[in-house]
């Protein structure tokens, strides 16, 4: 694992070499009390932190536990990871991943130990989704998730950096519950994406187990 300093999150922030940004919809802009996509980069980039010496090194074996404890058909598919540590109104202050990088808020480094081995289990696994696409989805179908079809501007879903652009069967979107949201928690009851029902179980099968996991049946 390694860290980003502020400078080098920002310059990924305005790069947006993911073009997460640049695919957010006017309903996730309002959603983000933006109007406009640059000035959204400029105070995402903003809110960018160097993490100190001590962050570093606590965030570092706590996301190695993290990893330990996750499924082994995943620990060990996991491309270098990179955190970025940000404090301010970026994503809602959401944990979040974007490409290899974990998006880490400030406040969640307050947490406990076992609270944020949690977080860096869910991040992980988003990273691992992203980087293994197609073992993703053949655990994803053995669950009862199958993709249907791409998502269309007109279905209203809220953009998400962990999922992708599809919808699934048996899975609720993650809608917006009219086209001007004033926040990005504004969606239909019970939405989550297949990608974080699996992030979110395992996660807390760490948390339980405490110990490597192993995937069952079914998560």
């Amino acid at each position: 694992m390694r860290f980003l300093t502020r400078s080098q999150a920002a310059r990924f922030i305005l790069a947006d070499p993911d073009g997460y940004v640049r695919s957010l919809s006017t309903a996730d802009l309002s959603a983000r009390n933006q109007s406009d996509k640059d000035a959204y980069k400029q105070m995402s980039a903003s809110a960018m932190r160097s993490p100190s010496r001590m962050q570093m090194q606590r965030m570092r074996r706590l996301a190695h536990r993290a990893a330990r404890a996750l499924p082994y058909v995943i620990s060990q598919r996991l491309p270098m990871v990179y955190v970025a540590l940000f404090n301010g109104p970026y994503e809602n202050q959401l944990p979040h991943t974007r490409q290899n990088i974990i998006f880490m808020p400030a406040h969640g480094l307050v947490a406990p130990d076992e609270r944020v081995i949690t977080l860096f289990a869910h991040e992980l696994v988003h990273i691992f989704q992203r980087y293994n696409r197609l073992l993703t989805l053949a655990i994803l179908s053995e669950n009862g998730f199958d993709a249907v079809r791409r998502v269309m501007p007109a279905d209203n879903i809220r953009a998400n950096p962990d999922t992708d652009d599809f919808l699934y069967t048996n899975a609720v979107p993650e809608r917006y519950l009219s086209t001007r949201p004033s926040n990005i928690s504004e969606v239909v009851s019970g939405a989550r994406h297949p990608f974080e029902v699996m992030a979110y179980n395992l996660q807390n099968m760490v948390a339980v187990a405490g110990r490597p996991v192993e995937f069952g049946a079914s998560w």
